[in-house]
């Protein structure tokens, strides 16, 4: 019998039984640490933690985002399943019994750290995904126009050529969309119904989720969407609902439901409700939509529209952190400052060249409509 953690990895309990009890010796400390350390060697480490020697060459090993996700599951099972929270393991020295998780012990981080290091050393760099801009989304809106054309098929039932609009580039456009301008995560963009849209006599789009992975429990204030203007069409949440339901004919369900192989209709079991499309057909989709366009996918994932978002309002829009916390639901506790990893990273595309930073004699920028001043936002 196996018990499932919170990421998908499969322990036997009856190999952790020692969680059970309270250990009274250092001794035993360090050996139920080491227990863990050694699970995320045999998979992930170079170095034999059996022998201290270097593993062939050949042996193949994990990464070390599959380390952290062992780290992660191993540390979910010691925390919900047998209730030791997430305390750092350490042994009270007046009763001499050890409390707190284990897997959060300092033996453990210390491997975490030194695997890490070991891991840069051979040439595996762990990066985020690159943000997405507007420059790039602008590219990939022009291609996918080309790609709206209708296309000509002939049925079976029917010898006569018809005209079939291509759907999945109006989809992946709405879908980008919504992602960039919402800050949203791409399951929650995919699991957008019907219902949780409102038209408005203004103009406006109310977008209302019904779930988000930080808003548990209700209370999501929704998105008010209206129509930029004419220079930022590209990535016009307005317009990119409008143009996919009017050639998707959508009217209740999910609204971007699973397509066919061809992408030329909703793929629809007999009775039943179109299913949503999943992440990894849209991420192979989105992949393939940026080869269409000379661009290398490898930096860029599903998480590349809600980095480039929050780069857009802050840098184009001029918004301040706050507004952009409130805007997308991250909490204004800066304490903690997660943000800050989504306007920094060093894997996203340099705004300007560094050799350009002193130079005397550059060109002035062209005027930027948000805060009408000659300033790089809007070059």
């Amino acid at each position: 019998m196996t018990t499932t953690t919170g990421v998908g990895h499969h322990v036997n309990p009856c190999r952790c039984s020692f969680v059970r009890f309270s250990w009274t010796s250092t001794l035993e400390l360090h050996i139920h640490s080491l227990f863990i350390s050694s699970r995320i060697t045999l998979r992930c480490d170079s170095i034999d933690f059996r022998t201290g020697e270097q593993k062939p060459s050949r042996q193949q090993r994990c990464t070390l985002a599959t380390a952290e996700k062992n780290r992660a599951g191993i540390t979910y099972l010691f925390a919900i399943l047998f209730g030791h929270g997430k305390d750092e393991w350490r042994r009270d020295p007046a009763t001499g019994k050890t409390t707190g998780n284990p897997s959060i012990s300092v033996l453990v981080s210390h491997y975490m750290v030194a695997l890490r290091r070991r891991k840069a050393h051979e040439g595996e760099a762990t990066s985020s995904s690159r943000a997405m801009t507007t420059y790039i989304l602008s590219r990939l809106h022009v291609q996918n126009l080309r790609d709206y054309a209708v296309v000509m098929v002939r049925t079976v039932i029917s010898p006569i050529v018809n005209g079939v609009e291509n759907l999945k580039p109006r989809l992946l456009q709405c879908a980008y969309t919504l992602s960039f301008i919402c800050l949203l995560r791409i399951d929650e963009v995919l699991q957008i119904q019907m219902q949780d849209l409102t038209w408005n006599k203004d103009g406006s789009i109310d977008l209302r989720l019904p779930f988000r992975k930080t808003h548990q429990y209700g209370k999501i204030l929704p998105f008010p969407l209206w129509e930029f203007e004419q220079d930022e069409a590209a990535i016009c949440p307005v317009r990119a609902l409008c143009e996919w339901l009017q050639a998707s004919k959508i009217r209740t369900g999910y609204l971007f439901p699973r397509l066919t192989t061809n992408g030329l209709q909703v793929k629809n079991a007999v009775g039943q409700e179109p299913e949503h499309m999943s992440s990894e057909v849209f991420l192979e989709s989105f992949r393939n939509n940026l080869l269409d366009i000379g661009v290398d996918f490898t930096p860029y994932g599903t998480h590349s529209f809600r980095r480039g978002g929050c780069q857009y309002f802050v840098v184009c829009r001029r918004w301040n952190i706050r507004r952009v916390c409130e805007w997308g639901g991250w909490s204004t506790d800066f304490t903690h400052l997660t943000i800050v990893k989504y306007l920094i990273s060093w894997c996203d595309e340099p705004m300007s060249s560094r050799a350009d930073f002193l130079r005397p004699g550059q060109r002035v920028a062209r005027l930027c409509r948000t805060c009408g001043r000659s300033c790089p936002c809007n070059s």
